[in-house]
């Protein structure tokens, strides 16, 4: 074999296997930076399904207040712009009775869930899930 023949073999076999010489990575590569430090978490997999769960569902508190507050808001829209009449055999003061009792009802429902989200807020960031994982203190 010829020897250019055998130093293309070579190169050929050396970008193959990923391996590249300083001059090849110097054409694209203006500096190189490292940042491959980080801790490593060891934990067994039902410990940190537990741990998971729990946080999803403080998670699901975030969004709880949209419900109650969506009911709220279309009674009190009710309440202002209708006129009530009878009907299906209930008079129309039970009925404006009614929306009133079920807009007090959501207004404390609405209250609850945002002042749950207030209690909880600390707990649902990730640096808070991630101190639970690592089973350290805050």
């Amino acid at each position: 074999m010829s020897e250019l023949f055998k130093q293309a073999l070579e190169q050929a076999k050396a970008k193959n296997r990923g391996v590249y010489t300083s001059d090849d990575e110097s054409k694209f590569v203006k500096q190189r930076r490292s940042n491959t430090k980080s801790d490593l978490i060891e934990i067994t997999e039902d410990k940190l399904e537990n741990i998971l769960i729990k946080h999803l569902d403080k998670i699901s508190y975030r969004s709880a207040w949209i419900a109650p507050a969506s009911i709220l808001a279309t009674l009190a829209t009710v309440k202002t712009t209708a006129t009530f009449n009878d009907s299906f055999g209930v008079k129309a003061a039970v009925w404006e009775g009614m929306t009133i009792i079920l807009g007090v009802i959501c207004l404390g429902w609405t209250l609850y869930t945002l002042l749950r989200i207030w209690y909880y807020k600390s707990e649902l960031s990730l640096e808070s899930l991630l101190t639970k994982i690592k089973n350290t203190q805050a």
